[in-house]
């Protein structure tokens, strides 16, 4: 997973980072020595997400009632944090975490395995 300092907005740079299955080449800013270790496997992102409208649940920007309704508490690294299914336009679907004030979009399913150690220093940084 790469942690990527730009808005969700900026689906062009984002984009670079889906990767579903890496061949032979790395998006750029990854270090070229990862390529082997990364060749054959999905490579994922999070970004900081400012206004739940960025992303959309049942093809309408996400609204925070409708986050507290339906996100489910999940253990994040022995963090207890909120998570939704939710899509980022132009990006796909992914999941929605929320700490506190802060909502980091990841480009993965709830059900997926997500990185704690990583996404905990996201949403608490």
């Amino acid at each position: 997973m790469v942690l990527v300092p730009v808005e969700l907005s900026e689906t062009s740079v984002l984009s670079n980072y889906n990767v579903s299955v890496v061949e032979s080449s790395l998006p750029d800013g990854l270090p070229g020595a990862l390529l082997k270790t990364l060749t054959g496997r999905s490579i994922d992102f999070a970004v900081k997400v400012e206004f739940f409208s960025e992303v959309f649940v049942d093809a309408q920007p996400l609204n925070r009632p409708k986050f507290e309704e339906r996100a489910k508490e999940i253990d994040l690294g022995g963090t207890k944090v909120k998570a939704l299914e939710v899509l980022a336009p132009r990006l796909g679907i992914g999941t929605l975490l929320r700490l506190g004030s802060t909502n980091v979009f990841v480009s993965r399913r709830p059900d997926a395995p997500l990185p704690a150690e990583l996404l905990l220093s996201l949403l608490k940084g």
